[in-house]
């Protein structure tokens, strides 16, 4: 089963998350053969919005940071992203898939 999160943040914040990566069967993913992507995009198939910076936490956790001076410009609604793992310059892997819920900040 793929997990898949759903984050919420006004525009103009900086996005940022420890995230766990598991395999279909709910087994740790571990994470030291591989260098692993994010993507963000306005829907599915649309061109990216971001590629954030990904770290590797521990064998299998990930930190992903977005920040503010991106998240600005961002619409307010649903963005979507992956995580891939890649080997060799290749995808291995589609490890994670979820929503950034994006709002528009009430205070002006």
């Amino acid at each position: 089963m793929i997990k898949r999160p759903i984050y919420t943040i006004k525009q103009g914040e900086t996005l940022q998350s420890v995230m766990a990566v598991f395999n279909d069967d709910d087994t740790p993913v571990d994470l030291t053969p591989y260098t692993v992507r994010m993507q963000i995009r306005l829907a599915p198939e649309a061109p990216l919005l971001a590629t954030p910076d990904v770290t590797k936490e521990n064998v299998n956790h990930i930190r992903f940071k977005v920040p503010a001076t991106e998240t600005t410009n961002w619409p307010a609604g649903d963005v979507f992203f992956d995580v891939d793992l890649l080997k060799d310059e290749d995808v291995y892997s589609l490890v994670r898939s979820g929503v950034i819920r994006v709002i528009k900040p009430i205070a002006k």
